[in-house]
C-alpha cells in the first residue's frame, strides 16, 4: 500500500511539474498558429495536473 502511494505521490509531482513549466514549453512551441486548440490542449492539461495533485494539496493542508 505504501509502495503504491509513494507511485501515486510521485506521479502526480511530475504532473505538477510539468504543469508548471507549461509557460517555458508554450514559449518554445507555439508560434502563433492554432492558438485556440493550442489553449484548448493547455487548459485541459492544467485542469488534469490539478485533478491528480488533490491528494498531496489534501494531506499537505491537514500538517501543522
Amino acid at each position: 500500500m505504501k509502495k503504491k502511494l509513494l507511485i501515486c505521490a510521485v506521479l502526480c509531482g511530475g504532473a505538477f511539474v510539468a504543469a508548471k513549466n507549461v509557460d517555458l514549453i508554450q514559449e518554445k512551441l507555439f508560434n502563433g498558429k492554432d492558438q485556440d486548440e493550442f489553449l484548448k490542449i493547455l487548459d485541459v492539461a492544467r485542469v488534469a495536473g490539478d485533478f491528480l495533485m488533490w491528494p498531496v494539496h489534501y494531506v499537505t493542508a491537514l500538517l501543522p
